[in-house]
């Protein structure tokens, strides 16, 4: 671990001409300080240079230039760290059941560091069941499988990720082609942003908890929808329950036989209609702007803000008594993985007088 440790520092220009007694001071300091994690994120994170990817495997760190090469000297159980940066991807494919983290997307928490970026699409295919996938800024696609034989991960969490859509292919898709039924089993999404449609490839028993959705979601069956914002429209969904989101759609076309229950809807609905069933509590008739505090600045979602007005209905209306919406639940919705962030960083380019180097990190620790 110290070798890695030590060969990375070697990698970056600012520590080229540190003498070695000094170099080896710096690196037993912070060794000597610094939990397996937290070594990882100073590695990885806080150098002013190429960016490398950190790969957690069978009790060793190593670290790769792409995000390709890091899969490849992967194996089940490993855990990926991927740095603030951008990073070409091209296409890959994860047949591997791995932790992947990023360090984050919005850029009030990415400041120390940039945001986590992958610039490609991923494939994730059997084999990378019990993984998950977290922190991330997609510039591309995301599908499950290469084929139908291959399309089917179980078990897996995709949470605190933001897909920008790069252009009109980018598409997040629980299908290999988003069109043929993929059978998967408890698969997990959450506190995500969506700025590309979510193909749900009818998958079953999908967990979908606050996200925001300024897209399409189509194609779900017998699936939860809870604590989300729906800004686009639905279809072709059956078999679902809906709770605690606001919906924005006009209408329930595409939606059939299912369940609507704490929801706060943009316009009137009618029920019963195509087998769908208003379980109580319902809110009709609530625009975007009366609801949420802040949803001005279509170029700049980040400057948006979905917590709900205090003179919102959906306040304390939620079925479990917290908001509507994804602050409510008793853990409300979080942008920052859930492994520990980088909030503040200096590294002075320099030796300072007794020939040793300033390096100033701040890490806060997630509770989640």
């Amino acid at each position: 671990m110290k070798r890695a440790f030590k060969e990375y520092f070697l990698r970056n220009s600012n520590y080229k001409r540190v003498p070695s007694n000094t170099l080896k001071s710096i690196i037993y300091n912070e060794m000597k300080t610094l939990p397996l994690t937290l070594i990882t994120l100073v590695a990885a994170f806080t150098l002013n240079a190429q960016p490398y990817i950190a790969l957690h495997s069978q009790g060793h760190i190593n670290y790769y230039e792409t995000f390709q090469e890091t899969l490849d000297n992967a194996v089940d159980n490993d855990t990926v760290y991927i740095p603030g940066g951008l990073f070409e991807i091209g296409e890959v494919t994860i047949d591997k059941s791995l932790h992947i983290y990023g360090v984050g997307y919005h850029p009030d928490s990415v400041a120390a560091t940039a945001a986590s970026r992958l610039d490609g699409n991923l494939r994730i295919v059997s084999g990378a069941d019990k993984g998950s996938l977290s922190g991330i800024r997609l510039h591309g696609w995301l599908t499950f499988g290469t084929n139908a034989e291959n399309q089917t991960v179980n078990n897996l969490i995709i949470s605190r990720c933001y897909f920008f859509k790069r252009n009109s292919n980018s598409v997040v898709s629980l299908s290999y082609n988003g069109e043929v039924k993929n059978t998967s089993q408890s698969l997990i999404i959450e506190e995500c942003v969506f700025d590309v449609n979510l193909n749900g490839g009818y998958c079953p028993s999908v967990v979908i908890r606050k996200n925001i959705f300024h897209s399409n979601v189509y194609r779900f069956e017998d699936s939860y929808f809870s604590n989300s914002i729906f800004l686009g429209n639905f279809s072709s969904m059956t078999g679902c329950v809906f709770e605690n989101n606001y919906i924005c759609q006009s209408g329930l076309s595409g939606i059939s036989s299912s369940i609507f229950n704490h929801n706060i809807f943009r316009y009137t609905q009618d029920f019963p209609s195509s087998g769908n069933i208003n379980n109580g509590n319902n809110i009709m008739e609530q625009r975007v702007v009366d609801t949420f505090v802040n949803v001005s600045g279509i170029s700049n979602i980040f400057n948006r803000d979905y917590h709900l007005k205090d003179t919102s209905p959906g306040k304390g209306a939620g079925s479990d008594g917290t908001d509507i919406g994804i602050y409510g639940t008793s853990y409300p919705f979080k942008h920052v993985p859930e492994n520990p962030h980088i909030s503040y960083r200096v590294i002075k380019s320099t030796l300072n007088e007794n020939g040793t180097l300033d390096v100033e990190v701040h890490v806060r620790a997630q509770d989640r």
